[in-house]
């Protein structure tokens, strides 16, 4: 099974499909901020469309990293926004990104299924484990 290709067509589902007017990102974000009350304060003073702005970014760098196994300049300093230093996002954090990401895509991809979960999973997973790992560097 090909797990990439699996990522890549469920990708594709949810960036097309919007529900109740509100598009993956936006449904994504509404689950991530009201996963913690840890998160919500994070995001108190966000500009919120700018950030979906930047996590779609983000996103193809996070896929990037599992394709090629190297470090984008802009994911290196996303990781350093996001250190001990500057933002202190810590790690456990991103556990709850990851699941608000999930739950979004069980909304969005109508052919959500355990295959496609594994997919996401293990897509980012390479990328976010980079990303717990420079919290105190």
């Amino acid at each position: 099974m090909n797990y990439e290709d699996i990522f890549n067509d469920s990708y594709s589902r949810v960036l097309k499909r919007e529900i109740d007017g509100k598009n993956f990102f936006d449904v994504f974000y509404d689950k991530f901020i009201g996963s913690s009350p840890f998160v919500k304060e994070k995001f108190a003073n966000t500009k919120l469309e700018k950030q979906k702005e930047k996590v779609k970014k983000s996103f193809y760098h996070l896929i990037q990293f599992f394709v090629t196994k190297n470090v984008s300049p802009y994911m290196e300093n996303i990781a350093k926004v996001h250190s001990k230093s500057k933002m202190d996002i810590e790690p456990y954090l991103y556990d709850f990104f990851t699941q608000s990401l999930i739950d979004a895509i069980k909304e969005f991809d109508t052919e959500f299924c355990d295959d496609v979960e594994l997919s996401w999973r293990m897509v980012l997973s390479s990328g976010i484990t980079y990303m717990k790992f420079q919290y105190d560097k």
